[in-house]
């Protein structure tokens, strides 16, 4: 059996528009936003810029997937994969009317290829098995260019300042896996698996100025490589009391590569660690009521361990950048269900729901965003913060969704 699978999407928008929560002490940007009448805050929804913002994205790609059954029911699998990933995009971050950061371009281009190799035996055995190796190639290119006064004042006939990045990244992620489920009669199995992953990664940086202009900051030209590896793994196990009741429970570790950080106002590639979360769920997955009623409800909990978070932070230069660093500790844990509902006649009723309560269990020296005071104390010159016990952004409590379905057959065949 072969399948083979290609996509395509492409995106051009106006968007990457962020918005002033402070003036800190920034009196050339308060007076600036001031007089166009914007009131920093958390609501403010206003911005006064003079260059350009928009993203375009091309995302494309394919695979083949060719599975061959073998002596004694073994199935031989494998999976090709190509993508690509292309990116322009512009923004104006000085957020005000005036050249102090107008040009801030970037373009980015990722390609990757993938070949997964499964040996599988044959279902419904007393216990069943999976073999296999996985390889994973990524280059992934990135130049970011600003161009500005840098809100420096600038003498008549002077040349503007500018800075420009370009990024090399070749990553290779070798593993193999496999895993077992053993059957121990029609009411119980036990499940597990275990995988070795080796990840490689070379990054070349460079910085250097923009021709016609002075370059602001030092040329930098540096290389840097890391390998990481870790052992993955789940266990499980599985019971159904009757055909319409299952109830399961899990715990698995994984793995999130390092990595650099090549930020536009640093001298220097600073180092991201693994992430390693382990992960809990018990759960119970149901059909009720002469099969008209699916419900399912998972309870669940995991811990991750140096969290890579997203932050703005302050570079070795002094100014903000958006940075990605390692929180110690981060725990999520709740509860989520769905519903499926036969009303009767076609006419359906779906829902679902989740309570979670994400929250830093260890994240001291956490960057302080810009005006800052309470909580914010000065190390080495930059602002940090303790958030340990604070919960998780972009984490809500409570999620749900709901929908009404109707079918009906408006024509038949012969008719």
């Amino acid at each position: 059996r072969v399948v083979v699978a290609g996509d395509y999407t492409s995106r051009d928008t106006e968007c990457w528009m962020w918005t002033l929560r402070s003036f800190g002490t920034n009196t050339n940007l308060k007076n600036a936003a001031t007089a166009v009448g914007i009131v920093p805050g958390p609501n403010n929804r206003k911005v006064a810029l003079d260059g350009d913002t928009f993203v375009r994205q091309e995302t494309y790609g394919g695979s083949v997937q060719v599975d061959i059954e073998g002596t004694g029911g073994i199935t031989v699998t494998s999976i090709t994969g190509l993508r690509w990933w292309d990116a322009d995009h512009k923004n104006d971050p000085d957020q005000r009317p005036l050249p102090v950061l107008n040009i801030n371009n970037g373009d980015s281009r990722q390609r990757q290829f993938t070949q997964e190799l499964r040996l599988a035996s044959p279902s419904k055995q007393r216990i069943e098995w999976v073999l296999g190796m996985f390889l994973f190639n990524q280059d992934y290119d990135l130049g970011n260019s600003q161009q500005g006064t840098f809100d420096q004042p600038l003498a008549p006939g002077a040349l503007p300042f500018s800075r420009a990045i370009f990024v090399e990244n070749q990553t290779q992620n070798m593993a193999a896996f496999a895993d077992a489920t053993w059957n121990l009669n029609d009411v119980i199995n036990v499940f597990g698996g275990l995988r070795y992953t080796v990840e490689r990664l070379n990054t070349h940086f460079t910085r250097f100025g923009l021709p016609g202009t002075t370059l602001l900051g030092p040329l930098v030209n540096t290389k840097m490589k890391r390998v990481d590896g870790a052992w993955t793994w789940r266990l499980g196990a599985q019971v159904r009391p009757t055909d319409d009741i299952t109830l399961y429970g899990t715990v698995a570790r994984g793995f999130k590569g390092g990595g650099f950080n090549a930020l536009q106002d640093s001298t220097v590639l600073r180092t991201v660690e693994p992430e390693i979360p382990t992960s809990y769920e018990i759960g119970a997955k149901t059909v009720l009521f002469d099969r008209r009623v699916r419900l399912n409800i998972a309870l669940f909990s995991t811990d991750f361990d140096d969290f890579q978070a997203q932050a703005i932070g302050t570079s070795d230069t002094g100014t903000l950048v958006f940075d990605v660093i390692n929180a110690g500790s981060l725990r999520t844990r709740g509860v989520e269900a769905d519903i499926d509902i036969d009303l009767h006649n076609g006419l359906s009723l779906r829902g679902g729901a989740a309570y979670t309560d994400a929250k830093y269990t260890d994240f001291k020296g956490a960057p302080c965003y810009v005006g800052q005071v309470q909580g914010c104390v000065l190390d080495k010159g930059q602002g940090q913060q303790d958030l340990t016990g604070n919960p998780l952004a972009m984490a809500p409590k409570f999620t749900g969704n709901a929908s009404i379905r109707y079918e009906a057959e408006v024509s038949s065949a012969g008719s």
